[in-house]
């Protein structure tokens, strides 16, 4: 495995003035891809996609300022300047679309709008506002062949808007006048679109689109304030989400189709228990949440009944759980038993685990950004003389691949993207700036393993 101390120098060199130019020897090694730009300034890759097998991402190279670059595993090249020269266009929320890359962008007089990629240009869709101020689109889902987000005409204010590839409408003006509905968090269930939004006289509830209107299917928390329903997963044919309610503080809810109900008050009271993090793995709905005598604990959601799955940290202070990801072989989180630390935990086979205790001592690894990648789980985590770096697990124990900034510095490893073989994040090694990373999975020799 190639290290940053030792990778070509092909990999430091770039020359950013010309639009298409390679930045990496055709047979890259793992390590750095290129110093984009140059010196301690940061590339910082950011809002990475997989499309047409290859990385697109905003990126700064320092002359074109932020804009899209594409890395096709050998060569990182400039696809847009969409604010020709210094000026930056910020290109994030990537989406593909019939085939097609979409994603929004910062330019004059349009403000933020949406944008797709038409060959090789970048090409605006339309100006919403048609006015300098944004339109802001966000929440991109793609449901019924129609691609759905929220955005701000400068009229409506935030309300649902579609495109069919042909054709930008507004598809409700649920808070009706200037006011916004802001729907968020959206979620395909049963054949229909469901989201929160904001409602005059009812506040932020819980509303369903079926591909012909918009309505509103329960009013959880009567009143201005509203229930503000988040986190909605399938589980069982039903719609599981937690919400608000001015007697119940924030609990776990399911919408059946026809009704709203409360699964179980399990912190009795106005405070609630909280629940987070809801993932499906193994016939069972798991989430952390708050109870009088256990803290904050795992939860689990099987056969119609809500339980505590396990005191992992004894008393009221509760063991925190995290940093959910379901895989098809086991439920990864974070939680701390209160003698290690924050470390990785998983949930497979009907047995709850800690997986391997990284940083020995109350500390703890705190392991954060996981991703699967070639049937192992990367993250980030920390120890008293690497800080936060690259590490990968298979379950049954902790590797630590790569001390990218030497010392007790951080190189905080992110934005972690499965690509081909190769799992590829932005890190700092304390001579570049943030810029991006690769390193492939069959290549790599571990450090150290910890059981």
């Amino acid at each position: 495995m190639m290290s940053h101390r030792s990778r070509r120098p092909a990999f430091l060199l770039f020359t950013s003035l010309i639009l298409a130019a390679g930045c990496a020897a055709p047979d890259m090694e793992s390590g750095m891809v290129a110093d984009l730009f140059e010196g301690p300034d940061p590339g910082d890759p950011n809002s990475m996609i997989v499309f047409r097998d290859a990385i697109y991402m905003q990126m700064d190279d320092g002359v074109l300022g932020k804009e899209i670059w594409r890395f096709d595993g050998a060569r990182l090249s400039n696809v847009t300047d969409i604010v020709p020269g210094r000026g930056t266009g910020l290109p994030a929320r990537f989406i593909e679309y019939q085939g097609e890359l979409y994603f929004t962008a910062l330019k004059e007089p349009y403000g933020r709008e949406l944008w797709k990629m038409d060959g090789n240009r970048p090409r605006l869709i339309r100006d919403i506002g048609n006015n300098p101020q944004s339109s802001n689109p966000s929440e991109l889902t793609i449901f019924q062949d129609v691609l759905y987000f929220r955005a701000n005409d400068g009229e409506l204010g935030y309300e649902l808007w579609r495109w069919d590839g042909s054709q930008i409408e507004l598809v409700s003006d649920i808070n009706q006048g200037s006011g916004s509905s802001t729907p968020r968090g959206f979620y395909i269930h049963d054949g229909s679109l469901y989201f929160a939004a904001d409602l005059s006289g009812f506040g932020t509830e819980l509303f369903r689109y079926d591909g012909r209107e918009v309505v509103m299917v329960a009013d959880i928390n009567p009143g201005p304030s509203g229930s503000r329903p988040s986190e909605l997963v399938s589980f069982e044919g039903h719609l599981y989400f937690w919400a608000y309610t001015d007697v119940t503080g924030v609990e776990l809810w399911k919408y059946d189709g026809a009704d709203a109900t409360l699964t179980r008050d399990i912190n009795p009271g106005p405070d609630g228990s909280n629940p987070r993090g809801l993932k499906v793995f193994e016939g069972g709905l798991y989430f952390s949440a708050t109870s009088p005598d256990q803290g904050k604990e795992l939860w689990a959601v099987k056969g119609g009944e809500v339980s505590i799955a396990a005191d992992i940290r004894e008393g009221r202070e509760g063991s925190s759980p995290g940093e959910f990801l379901s895989t098809p072989e086991a439920l990864y989180f974070t939680a701390n038993d209160g003698t290690s630390g924050t470390e990785l935990w998983r949930v497979a086979g009907g047995v709850i685990e800690m997986v391997a205790d990284i940083h020995p001592g109350v500390a703890g690894s705190d392991p954060h950004a996981l991703l699967p990648h070639a049937g192992w789980i990367y993250f980030t985590a920390t120890t008293d003389d690497e800080g936060f770096e690259l590490w990968r697990s298979n379950g049954e124990s902790a590797e630590f691949i790569q001390e990218i900034w030497p010392g007790e510095r951080s190189s905080h490893p992110g934005n972690f993207t499965s690509f081909r073989k190769k799992i590829c994040f932005s890190a700092a090694d304390g001579s570049h700036g943030r810029e991006l990373w690769c390193y492939d999975h069959d290549d790599i020799v571990p450090i150290r393993t910890v059981k």
